[in-house]
């Protein structure tokens, strides 16, 4: 047992034989899960030796459940997470034998530099004056093109571009469409996450800025200037327009389409495939076609239903 899961396991009154985790729908003996929403109370079987990290409110309508072990937790799904990547750091989906930090086919610019601790497997090109910090990984086959900047502990998913030029076509004076040079850079910070086949656009004049601790899923497209603050989750095959901000603690859902130009707030949760072409304020809920307040989308929708139902009985 590591340092870091004794310290974990002490804290909390946890004995030593829980030595896996797992889902509370599929969970076995001598393991740890968690409890968070009432709507999953029905998971919690009896007799099954789990540790079953509570949320506060929800441990009197658990405890009686004989045969397992529950702790409450202020923030069972916090716990659980720190428990469970703790105990399973060491997997990885992609796992290479690469004794060196950059792989022999690695293909680098001048003036680059990496940190300690990080990696750049097969298949990668780094332009010139590129900087990764230290324990960052990246995986096969991603483009990084010049004067990228790139955090500590940060995750490139195989196959992303970062710093490709933004897709800014004007009209020459021979009238002809022409794509306008891009001198801006990328700017990435601490603990971030790339999922494979996303791009990012450098900026046209300033840079293109992610702050820490983002994720961004796969199959995602960040347009040029684009300002993303601290621990926002940009999910799947979402479209983010150029020169849009973005606060901290935002959650852009599946398939989401945001217009270039505008300003969301901070904590707003924007739904699946939702449209957005107008600023957002803090603490939004959002959702539809134009998108706008979840709950008047969904209220529209009851309606258009309800009339159609009408019509067709008439």
């Amino acid at each position: 047992m590591s340092n870091n899961l004794e310290r974990i396991f002490k804290k909390l009154g946890i004995p030593e034989k829980y030595n896996k985790t797992s889902g509370l729908d599929g969970y076995e003996p001598d393991s740890i899960t968690f409890l968070a929403s009432p709507k999953f109370i029905e998971y919690v079987k009896p007799y099954m030796g789990a540790l079953i990290l509570v949320k506060e409110e929800l441990f009197d309508l658990v405890k009686n459940i004989k045969g397992n072990i529950y702790v409450k937790a202020e923030n069972p799904l916090g716990v659980f997470l720190q428990i469970h990547n703790e105990m399973n750091k060491a997997k990885s989906n992609l796992n290479i034998n690469q004794k060196k930090p950059i792989h022999e086919t690695v293909v680098l610019g001048n003036n680059f530099e990496i940190g300690p601790g990080t990696k750049i497997m097969p298949g990668c090109v780094l332009g010139n004056n590129v900087k990764l910090g230290e324990n960052t990984v990246v995986f096969p086959n991603t483009v990084i093109y010049d004067n990228v900047i790139i955090g500590k502990n940060c995750k490139l998913g195989p196959n992303a571009v970062i710093g490709e030029e933004g897709f800014r076509i004007v009209k020459n004076l021979k009238n002809n469409m022409e794509r306008m040079k891009h001198v801006g850079s990328v700017l990435i910070g601490d603990s971030v996450e790339i999922g494979s086949f996303s791009s990012i656009n450098r900026g046209t004049f300033k840079d293109t800025v992610i702050r820490n601790h983002v994720k961004i899923d796969n199959n995602v497209h960040i347009g040029h200037n684009i300002f993303i603050d601290k621990n926002c989750t940009v999910c799947a095959s979402s479209c983010i327009g150029g020169s849009t901000k973005i606060g901290k603690f935002c959650w852009i859902g599946i398939g989401s389409t945001i217009t270039n130009g505008i300003n969301i707030g901070e904590n707003v949760n924007i739904d699946i495939n939702s449209i957005v072409v107008k600023d957002v304020p803090n603490n939004s809920h959002i959702a539809g076609f134009y998108a706008r307040d979840k709950w008047s989308w969904f209220m529209k929708e009851k309606d258009e239903i309800r009339k159609y139902k009408s019509e067709k009985n008439e």
